[in-house]
């Protein structure tokens, strides 16, 4: 039945540029494992441990273009598993997210070893050397995890930042010691170890792996990236490719100044720091590396926290794990799971050995990230891909190939490991996930063939602001609906500051679901068809236009909380840009006093937006019931052509009326002093708003908008779309896209 409402749904703006995407990412990369792997690949492949990186560069570009292909074409946030799960689904799903949740777990217990290494580095500095690794891993571990519960606040601003200064600490570091003299280039020969040979450099890359995985991240952003057709692709490519660069430099200075003894340590930098006896450098090498290990602890917690609540939510886990805190939007469930993982392979402290287990997860997955991209071909040829890589199926057989090899050239101990965690997968998802899902699927399609049916042609976006509007705009909204036979999208703005993320916003979302949820109570009244949404924005105007045009909207219904000063309509305040930039109608409201409406009077003037709203007029008479009366304001003296004039202008314009409305002619000096001076405060003034150029809009108010402001009733306004014409440059930018 028409008035049930359906799931809301949290939204986030496109705000992150490329150059945000690509920080995303390569702040990911360049973590842990340039700090604290870097030397045992040293270790494993000697000299050749160059060629290791290389070859897993190129490795990772094969998954990466597969990735770049599914972003473009499915460009939501999730990453790999929603991927899978989106082109796809059933077991190949499953075992993706299952894969990528354990590979994160256990990427985290690298990342606090790492943590741990040098913060015993730090206290190194001051000659205290007691202090247990395992301790400080399992509480840095602890401390994130609890961290995450309560819910975090990190902005996409300051990790440009943070992410370019590390950048420059690693660069500034390589230039140093490779002009420092203490490079010995003998360390460089033989280049492939004769002790180590071939072998060592596959079980370098079975190590180092995990140092590649930061694009992952960037796909886990997708629904915030803007034009993520073109950026996502290029972002994730860029987050390769520089993080490569960076690797090569770091290793080719640790071969050059630690030779073989790079495989004893795992704080390699700190090592080499220490023989060039620069108190500056080394603090500044161990803050690195404490920051590195402790931002990759974090994102990696978020991102295996945020894959396991996806796949709760989807029914492949428990719904329970993929429910959010009432208070905190944080997954909790999801994170006490991950913590215990965490905290198991933390323990066992083994850097090299955890890391292997983190990439035969990771390799598995991305197995099936390539395969998807080959089955999604087939299935779906005609998906619009707006990058789509070349030498298909070749690129994605490679990249399955070479994540398959790598696993084979592991220890069997790691391969007996993945294999008991695959098989434990697939007993969940025959016995468990396999089920729930099914019911899932089966409730879900139910749904939307009862939201189809439900649903109308014609769309009204209501921005809600305040509970104290909430029945005034939606009595207007819900008399719009029932007039052109629609639905109505109710939408909650949360504007974030630019300094903050757009999750940072979670936390209000309770609020803005009891605006929605007594807004749905009301539609119910009238038996209207209502969506709910809620949007996470730097912008209100921004969010609105956004959804407005996502949603395919006719009419946006808007109520005005106050008057708009000069210096506010300069710097282009919320209301005035939707106005401007409205992709369909738009009623702004003035709410005072709607409870109490005696009489309609409407503006009669000779504009688009006045004869507009006249054709509107009867789905207000049908929800106020009461008396209306179309005012004409002469400006000037009485003289008796004028009046004449403007009742021929009266009879003209309401000739095809179907409702009964009395006509009234006054003369005044202008037309706002002759509207106000009839109106009374129980009076609902119904009017055009009136077009008028972007600089008059700021140095002046128009006839409605002050009006509006001197009036103390309620005031509709009313604004026609019409399609505008677009600059040039617009035009050929487009055409250049």
């Amino acid at each position: 039945m028409a008035g049930e409402n359906r799931q809301s749904e949290v939204r986030f703006t496109r705000t992150i540029g490329l150059f945000s995407a690509t920080s995303i990412g390569i702040g990911a990369m360049i973590g842990a494992g340039i700090f604290v792997l870097s030397g045992i690949a040293v270790g494993y492949a000697g000299p050749a441990a160059i060629i290791s990186y290389i070859l897993a560069a190129l490795i990772t570009l094969f998954t990466a273009l597969s990735y770049s292909e599914l972003a473009s074409s499915i460009p939501i946030a999730g990453g790999g598993y929603t991927y899978v799960h989106e082109a796809i689904g059933g077991s190949i799903a499953f075992m993706t997210g299952w894969s990528i949740c354990f590979g994160c777990m256990v990427s985290c217990s690298l990342y606090a070893v790492g943590f741990a290494e040098h913060f015993l580095e730090f206290f190194h500095s001051f000659g205290i050397r007691d202090i247990a690794v395992t301790i400080i891993g399992i509480v840095i571990a602890l401390f994130f995890v609890l961290l995450n519960i309560k819910g975090t606040k990190e902005s996409v601003r300051t990790t440009n930042v943070l992410v370019t200064l590390k950048v420059a600490i690693l660069m500034l570091f390589a230039l140093i010691v490779f002009f420092s003299g203490k490079m010995d280039f003998s360390n460089f020969h033989p280049f492939v170890s004769p002790d180590k040979g071939i072998g060592g450099i596959f079980r370098a890359i079975t190590v180092i792996y995990v140092s590649f995985f930061g694009f992952e991240v960037i796909s886990n952003a997708g629904e915030e990236i803007k034009n993520p057709e073109k950026n996502l692709p290029r972002a994730i490519l860029l987050a390769l490719l520089i993080p490569t660069l960076i690797y090569l430099c770091i290793v080719i200075v640790v071969i050059g100044v630690l030779g073989d003894r790079a495989g004893e340590t795992v704080t390699p930098l700190v090592v080499i720091t220490r023989t060039l006896r620069s108190p500056w450098l080394l603090t500044l090498v161990i803050i690195g590396g404490l920051f590195s290990t402790a931002t990759a602890l974090n994102s990696t917690l978020i991102a295996s926290s945020r894959q396991m609540y996806a796949m709760g939510r989807d029914g492949y886990l428990p719904s329970i794990i993929g429910k959010l805190h009432t208070k905190r939007m944080t997954p909790v469930v999801a994170l006490l799971v991950s913590a215990v993982i965490v905290l198991v392979f933390t323990v066992i402290g083994k850097v090299d050995f955890i890391a292997k287990v983190s990439n035969v997860a990771l390799l598995f997955a991305l197995t099936l990230v390539n395969m998807s991209v080959i089955i999604l071909r087939k299935k779906q040829p005609d998906l619009r891909r707006p990058f789509k890589l070349p030498f298909h199926p070749v690129i994605p057989a490679l990249g399955m190939v070479c994540s398959i090899a790598i696993v084979v050239v592991m220890d069997r101990t790691t391969q007996l490991l993945g294999l008991i965690y695959f098989l434990l997968g697939g007993i969940v998802y025959i016995v468990y996930a396999k089920g729930q899902k099914e019911k899932r699927e089966k409730a879900r399609k139910l749904q939307e063939i009862v939201e189809k049916q439900l649903r109308q042609e014609y769309k009204i976006l209501v921005a809600l602001s305040t509970l104290d509007n909430v029945r005034g705009i939606m009595r207007i909204a819900c008399s719009l609906a029932r007039k052109y036979k629609g639905e109505i999208v109710v939408m909650t703005v949360i504007e974030v500051p630019h300094g903050l993320p757009l999750e940072a916003g979670l936390g209000e979302v309770a609020v803005s679901r009891l605006l929605l949820n007594q807004a749905v109570n009301i539609a119910k009244q009238y038996d209207v068809s209502v969506t709910k949404q809620i949007k996470l924005s730097r912008r209100t105007s921004e969010a609105i236009l956004e959804t407005a045009e996502e949603e395919e909207c006719n009419f946006i219904v808007i109520a005005r909380e106050k008057a708009l000063s000069l210096p506010e309509r300069v710097v282009n305040t919320g209301l005035d840009v939707v106005l401007r930039k409205a992709p369909c109608d738009v009623a702004l409201l003035k709410l005072n006093g709607m409870e109490k409406v005696k009489r309609i009077v409407y503006a009669a003037e000779d504009s688009a937006d006045a004869k507009y709203a006249l054709s509107i007029l009867p789905a207000f008479q049908d929800e106020f019931n009461v008396h209306i009366v179309a005012l004409h304001v002469i400006k000037g003296s009485p003289q008796v052509f004028e009046h004449l004039s403007g009742q021929i202008f009266l009879d003209e314009l309401l000739k095809d009326c179907p409702i009964k409305i009395e006509r009234k002619i006054i003369v005044a000096e202008s037309v706002e002093e002759g509207i106000i001076n009839f109106v009374e405060p129980t009076d609902l003034l119904v009017m055009g708003l009136g077009s008028s150029s972007f600089l008059e809009r700021i140095l002046f108010s128009s006839v409605s908008e002050e009006v509006s402001e001197r009036l103390e009733g309620p005031v509709i306004m009313i604004s026609r779309y019409v399609m505008k014409k677009q600059p040039l440059i617009k035009v050929l930018r487009h055409y250049g896209e």
